[in-house]
This record gives C-alpha cells, structure tokens and sequence, in this order.
C-alpha cells in the first residue's frame, strides 16, 4: 500500500512541478509584453513628440520666411486693407505655399487685425492670441482654436521692416496635418492623442481628427487616465502627447497566455494520461496473467501451481520450527440429477464453483484451498488435532451431499476426503498428496461415508494412482 501510495504520488508531484512552471512562464511571458509594451509607448510618443515639434518649429520658420518674401504685396495690403486683388493674389500664395492653410490675416504692431473678416474665419480666440504675442514679442504655445468652420491652430511672425516691426503676419492652419502626423506614430493596441496641458484630459486631436469628430466626450474619462501608459510635453506647443493603450490590451494579452498554459496543461495530461492509461492497462493484463496462471478458470481458487508454492513455503517455515500441519485431499466425485443423468467431468462450470464455495464455507482457519484437478481439492491446515481434522472433513462431506442447482435436482454422487500429517506421512507434496489419495480411495471402496478416519485401516492392498 505504501508503494502504491508513492507511485500515485509521483506523478501528482510532476503535475504539480509542470503546472508550477507553466504558471512561471506565463507570470515571465505578461511581465516581459507589460516591458515591451511600456517601451514600445515610449518610443511611440517621444518620436512623435519631437516630430510635432519639429514640424511647428519648420511651419514657424516657413511662415517667416513666405512673410519676408511677399514683403511687398503684405506691405501694399496692410497699407490699403480694402485692395481685394492684392489679398486674392497673397491668398493663394499662402495656399500654395501651405496647402492646409485655413485663413490669414495681418495685424498692426498692436495685435489689431487690419484686414476685415467676412467670413469668421479669424475668431476673438485668434485676435487675443495676436494681441498677447505684440505685448510679449515671442511665440506663443500652439493650441487648437475651436471655429465653426474647422478646428485650426495659428502660426504668426513679426513682419520686418527695415530693421523693426511692422506688425503681425498671420496664418492659421487646419489639424489635418497633426492627424496624420499621429495617425503615423501609432502602433497597433494604441491610440495617440494631444491634450490640453493646462485643462487634464482635455482632447486637442486625436489620429481621427480634432476632438469635434470624435463620437465620445472630449475629456478624458478617470479610468482612462488611469489608463494612459506615456505622456510627454511637446516643444512649442501647449500640448501633451499621450499614449492611450486600447482597454482590453493586457487583459487579451493575459488571457491567451492563460489559454496557451491551459492548452499546454491539457496537452500533457491527454500524455501522459494516455501513457499512464497504457501502463495500467499493461499492470491490469499482467495481474490477470498472473491471476490466470495461479488460479482456477472455474472457481476462481488458487490452482496447482499456487498450491505448490504455498505448501512449500510452509514447509519451510514448519521444518524452522518443528511444528506440523494438515493436508487434506476432496474429491468431490460426479454430479447427478435425480433422474440418473449424469455429468462429464468439467462439463458445468456452475456446479463446479458452487462446490467450491460450499468447500471454501465449511472450512475454518484453512490456510489455502486449492483445484488441483478436475474433481480434486486439496485444503492445507496448520496444527490441527485429529479431531479437528475429522470435524474438517465431516463438514466438508455435509456441505457436499446438499443439493445443487436452481431446483436442488442435482447431487453429488460419493463425495470422498482423504488427509494427510506433514512430516509424519512425508516431508514433500507428492507423497503428502498420494498418502491422502490413498484414504480417499479407501473410503470410495469401502462406501464408508466418504471420510476414513486417521485412526482408521490402513490402504488397501491395491496401490492407486498418484494425484501429483
């Protein structure tokens, strides 16, 4: 039992150790995405940061350079702000040069606009911005105006004249441009966007477009604050970019690792299950071939070969000690029905094994019982006294003589026992056997009641044939 204990043990013990490293390797496998994914953020929106920058940083530039350029047309137009011709012309110079151009406008050293807006494309938001760079005379942080029209940010730089100040060149462009710019740093699971930096969580634009277009509010929910994995400043601008990693990200992530040590789990159990199926199916076909070769088919008893060793295990440990014990030889003759039909030897199994349980319940304290032939049982005890022995037979006989079968019509016909003493009648199994076969005879000869007892005659002057 312990054995079978430890051999059940070990491979709950491999289990548990394979189950302990899938779980291992999927804790490794989550760790190392939540790293790749944190830098992968990082490189995501410091390399777009810095391309925003860049960019506004070029647009200024390319602003001031276009203003330098078209000095004369901007010097004509602020000087006569109603010349529609001079203004056609420069608008589409402007929009030549930035085909995402939304509107321009000129203003005076003092931020005030010299060009009438019809239209309402230069809004009060863009006429303060004016106003506060002609007191401060720096660039201001870009931040998305909102306007009826489009969603815009404004670019404006001095327009030098000899050497100071004109006043102020205008231009305000479309968010279009920063969509595709962040449209461009995304990668897959994630979501860039540019917030307010002075009002958290405020949605300036998104890779879909400025917040207007967006079907969802524009400020950011607290859980996806939570939620967002990287944010940095961008250069020039009142924005920050952050990185917004999609809700079921890391939760996808975890479950096909679960599912993966799941399906590796279940792989190696239908294994080893088939392995370990195949090992006890093999033990089960061996206990049965051991079972077959020690038993009897018929009444399950052990047969001559189990019968042998055991005898001669007792035989040994008997002769250590000095002691004595008892054979004693059944046969249990034919079967009859009460008609006078008779049964060949081995013919019914059932009546066979019913014998054999009748013998098996009349016996007490018998150390084996034995089929060592067709008809012949043999029974070994240790130290019984010889009216034990006769009480032992005398049972037997009883047990026998009742009827057999589903309507008692089935008897057998002349029952016999015959013992014999070890080491008195003989130290090994044959002589044993064809001492007790001996009084068998006799008492089917002499149709006594089937039993001679051991003070009873001796065998007869005929020798019988050996039962070993």
């Amino acid at each position: 039992m312990p054995m079978q204990r430890l051999a059940w043990l070990f491979p709950i013990l491999i289990l548990a150790m394979v189950g302990a490293m899938l779980a291992w390797n999927a804790h490794i496998r989550y760790r190392e995405f939540a790293t790749y994914q944190q830098r992968l953020m990082a490189s995501s929106v410091n390399g777009t940061a810095a391309e925003l920058g860049v960019f506004i940083n070029e647009l200024r530039r390319s602003v001031h350079l276009l203003s330098d350029k078209e000095r004369a047309r901007i010097d004509l137009l602020s000087a006569n702000p109603d010349d529609e011709k001079t203004h056609e012309q420069l608008d589409r110079i402007v929009r030549t040069h930035f085909p995402e151009a939304f509107a321009f406008t000129l203003a005076d050293n003092n931020g005030e606009p010299l060009l009438d807006d019809f239209d309402g494309l230069v809004g009060d938001i863009c006429i303060n911005d004016m106003r506060t760079f002609s007191r401060q005379r720096e660039h201001s942080k870009v931040y998305i105006h909102p306007n009826p029209v489009a969603y815009h940010f404004d670019i404006m730089v001095d327009r030098e004249h000899d050497g100071g100040s004109a006043g102020i060149f205008f231009v305000s462009f479309t968010t279009d441009i920063l969509s595709r710019i962040l449209k461009h740093g995304e990668v897959p699971g994630h979501k860039l966007l540019l917030l307010k930096q002075d009002i958290p969580g405020l949605i300036e634009v998104t890779s879909e477009g400025p917040r207007i277009k967006l079907q969802r509010e524009f400020k950011l929910s607290s859980q996806e604050m939570d939620r967002v994995g990287y944010s940095t400043p961008v250069s020039g601008a009142s924005w920050v970019l952050v990185d917004l990693p999609d809700p079921d990200l890391y939760t996808n992530m975890r479950d096909t690792i679960r599912r993966e040590a799941v399906f590796i789990m279940l792989a190696f159990l239908a294994v080893n299950g088939s392995m370990l199926w195949m090992l006890l199916r093999s033990q089960s076909r061996r206990r049965k071939l051991e079972h077959l070769y020690h038993h009897d088919p018929v009444s399950g008893l052990p047969n001559r070969h189990l019968f042998l060793e055991r005898f001669a295990h007792m035989a040994s440990a008997h002769a250590d000690s000095g002691a004595s014990f008892t054979l004693l030889l059944i046969d249990i003759g034919r079967f009859r029905r009460l008609k006078g039909t008779f049964f060949e030897h081995g013919m019914d199994d059932a009546l066979t094994k019913a014998a054999a349980e009748r013998i098996q319940g009349a016996l007490c304290g018998a150390r084996i019982v034995a089929r060592i032939g067709d008809t012949d049982f043999a029974v070994l005890f240790s130290e019984r006294t010889a009216a034990q022995v006769e009480s032992d037979a005398q049972n037997v006989l009883a047990a026998l003589r009742k009827p057999f079968g589903t309507d008692n019509d089935t008897l057998l016909q002349n029952p016999c026992v015959g013992n014999a003493q070890y080491p008195e009648d003989g130290e090994d199994i044959q002589t044993l056997i064809r001492q007790a076969g001996i009084k068998v005879y006799a008492a089917r000869q002499q149709d006594s009641d089937g039993h001679v007892p051991q003070t009873g005659p001796e065998s007869p002057a005929n020798p019988v044939p050996t039962r070993d």
